[in-house]
């Protein structure tokens, strides 16, 4: 059995507190990261839930041209309001945009390419989704929002003529038609500040 000196017992006991310290500091940062992922997952759900319930609302009582408007007007605002108590900014994007205001940055597009192939790789929907922690604390969430049967009177292929004239004098350089029924529309996405 080897003779430990004095100065190696104080290597090794150094060593040991350092990996200590590792572990605290990496247990801290996956709390954080869990605390934020399972915050994301609420923040996009109400921010599906509440839209899509305007929308159907809107269709019910006045059709699918008032679920266009609503779409237009609330839909922001809905985004706006879910992100405030939070301090993080929610919404949506798109490769295919309706809104210019939807256009994601370059890491939202990676990841809707990545969301894309994953898809074509026949995973569910219910794991479709991306969180990142940043090296300077700040954390990106988005989760895949699929194109359900509602989704198709205004995101379809054949759209009703008063439909396609709204879309148009709304966004005129609309690329979101043409989609069926479990495609990829987009994703919500939750941007988390920097740590201070």
């Amino acid at each position: 059995m080897p003779v430990l000196w004095e100065h190696d017992v104080k290597v090794v006991k150094s060593n040991r507190l350092l990996l200590i310290k590792l572990m605290l500091l990496l247990v801290t940062s996956t709390s954080v990261a869990d605390e934020r992922l399972q915050q994301s997952r609420s923040l996009s759900d109400a921010l599906g839930q509440r839209l899509r319930s305007q929308l159907v609302t809107a269709m019910h009582a006045n059709g699918p041209v008032a679920a266009i408007e609503t779409c237009y007007v609330v839909a922001p605002a809905i985004a706006n309001e879910i992100g405030m108590p939070a301090t993080v900014s929610v919404g949506r994007t798109s490769l295919r945009l309706r809104s210019l205001d939807n256009a994601p940055d370059a890491w939202q597009r990676r990841q809707l390419i990545a969301l894309q192939k994953r898809l074509d790789h026949g995973e569910a929907w219910e794991t479709l989704e991306v969180f990142e922690l940043l090296e300077n604390g700040a954390a990106r969430y988005m989760r895949a929002i699929p194109v359900q049967a509602p989704c198709l009177t205004c995101h379809g292929g054949e759209l009703a003529p008063d439909v396609a004239a709204r879309l148009h004098d709304l966004y005129p350089n609309d690329q979101a038609a043409g989609y069926s029924l479990g495609a990829l529309r987009g994703a919500f996405f939750v941007d988390w500040p920097i740590d201070e």
